[in-house]
């Protein structure tokens, strides 16, 4: 019971974060690695749904001021 808390040894603190760190950007950078060839289709689909959701949004506008 007598257990230190992560928070008041800043060198553990310090060499955690710095792991967490490390690994998140790992993950980023195979993330990118394999998506790479994707992005364009990504990009495009997001442009898409984003230009949809435009077009309904002003339809549903201006249907609400007409009533």
């Amino acid at each position: 019971m007598n257990e230190k808390s992560p928070l008041r040894d800043p060198v553990h603190y310090v060499l955690r974060a710095i792991l967490v760190l490390c690994g998140a950007l790992m993950v980023l950078e195979i993330t990118v690695a394999y998506l790479r060839t994707y992005w364009s289709w990504i990009v495009g689909l997001g442009g898409l749904v984003m230009t949809i959701w435009l077009v309904v949004a002003v339809v549903r506008w201006v249907w609400s001021r007409r009533q």
